[in-house]
């Protein structure tokens, strides 16, 4: 029974190779953590199983970002998922 978290891409989600994307995932609940998983293979070192608050910066874009991402809600104090958000598409250009 928990909010879906969002999953967003900024500026956009279709990023010249070499530019800075923010990806943002959010909740309504108000102690989360998040955790990014790129689901069309391809291990990013430094992006998966890392948690993060609400933004995560990826800078250079190269084209191994680019695929389709979903974000899992966490509270602060456990490591299960809650929620799982709808997939983001990043493409590199």
């Amino acid at each position: 029974g928990h909010t879906k978290p969002s999953l967003s891409a900024w500026p956009s989600s279709v990023v010249p190779q070499g530019s800075p994307v923010v990806i943002q995932c959010d909740s309504s609940l108000q102690f989360h953590r998040f955790r990014l998983y790129k689901e069309d293979g391809g291990h990013i070192p430094g992006l998966q199983d890392k948690m993060f608050r609400k933004t995560f910066l990826i800078h250079p874009v190269t084209p191994a970002h680019g695929g389709t991402y979903r974000c899992y809600l966490h509270t602060l104090y456990s490591y299960s998922s809650l929620a799982t958000s709808d997939p983001l598409v990043i493409t590199v250009t």
